[in-house]
Formats: C-alpha cells, sequence, structure tokens
C-alpha cells in the first residue's frame, strides 16, 4: 500500500527498552515495533495506540537470530555445535512450555524459574511470572533461519545506511551452524 513516505520519517535509535517505552509515552517517538506483551500493557494502560502489527504488513518476518563472534566460529566450531544443540533442545522445551502449552504446570512453572534468572530478575518470581508467560512467543525450531526474510531485512538496512554497503547475508550468516528456509 502508500504508507507513509520513508522519507518522512526518522529513524532514532535508543538502547534499552525502558528508554524507548519512556520515549515513546512522552512523545519524543511516534512508533515502535515491539513484542506483544509490552505492547498489551502499553495499549491497555491507555497511553498508546496500537496502529498495527508487523505480521499484519510482512510474512514469515525473522525475529529473533542467534549471533556469535567470526573469531569463535572459525577458532572453536565444536563449541558453536555444543551450545546450538543446547539451544534447539531449549528451543522445545520453551516452545513446549509457553507456546504450545503441551507440558505440565510443574516443569512449565520450572521452565519460567529458569528464565527468571535472565528475565525481569527487579522482579520477585511471582511478580515476573505473568509478563514471562505472556511474552512468550514462538521460536523457530532448531534456531532455523529464514534466509528470505534476512535478505530482506540487511537490504533495508542498507539502503538506510545503518550497516556497510559491503555487508552480505554471506558474511552474516555461516550456514554450517544453522538450518536455512
Amino acid at each position: 500500500g502508500a504508507g507513509i513516505p520513508r522519507d518522512s520519517i526518522e529513524l532514532v535509535p535508543l538502547n534499552a527498552v525502558p528508554t524507548v517505552i519512556a520515549s515513546l509515552k512522552s512523545g519524543q517517538v511516534d512508533a515502535w515495533s515491539i513484542v506483544p506483551n509490552i505492547a498489551g500493557a502499553l495499549v491497555k494502560g491507555g497511553e498508546v495506540v496500537e496502529i498495527g502489527s508487523v505480521a499484519d504488513y510482512i510474512d514469515d518476518y525473522q525475529v529473533t537470530v542467534i549471533f556469535t563472534s567470526t573469531a569463535l566460529v572459525d577458532d572453536r566450531p565444536e563449541l558453536v555445535q555444543r551450545f546450538l544443540a543446547g539451544f534447539a533442545k531449549g528451543v522445545d522445551d520453551y516452545n513446549a512450555a509457553l507456546v504450545d502449552k503441551t507440558m505440565s504446570e510443574a516443569d512449565t512453572a520450572a521452565i519460567v524459574a529458569m528464565i527468571h534468572e535472565y528475565v525481569y530478575t527487579d522482579r520477585p518470581l511471582e511478580a515476573a511470572d505473568p509478563a514471562i508467560r505472556a511474552g512468550a512467543m514462538r521460536i523457530n525450531d532448531g534456531g532455523r533461519l529464514n534466509l528470505t526474510s534476512v535478505t530482506d531485512q540487511l537490504e533495508w538496512f542498507r539502503s538506510e545506511g545503518l550497516v556497510p554497503e559491503t555487508a552480505t547475508v554471506e558474511t552474516l550468516v555461516d550456514t554450517r551452524f544453522v538450518q536455512t528456509y
């Protein structure tokens, strides 16, 4: 569709979720693409208005990826492989517990407790639990990567001058370590 002309939009990089929330609430930022649980709380609070979902505009948008250093890939590929094997198992458990809801409540609570070690650590587990569950979004099995989406996003970042022109999918993605589609 016609949409808003890109040249009428100023991109403002902000480095922390609380900073973006404060900027959105104060009107310093007009729009933001964010996970549903944060968006839902802001909309429910009446301070912001939801104008759409990325999924409404872009099919199969790749949201989450795993990054590592070239040195680690070159010098310790076996470590990368072991990490990814553990990650794939974690993804299976995460999806079963929080997305598909096929795990028992006791096992799901254990998964939430593990996640809480890294997320919402400023809150007690009892207060963080609902937010962790509400923020659950499917992670691709095994961390599979949608190369079409990554390519589209990289082209956009290049067109906006946000990454070097020399950045390519081939330099960004090492397909020895991740299944692509």
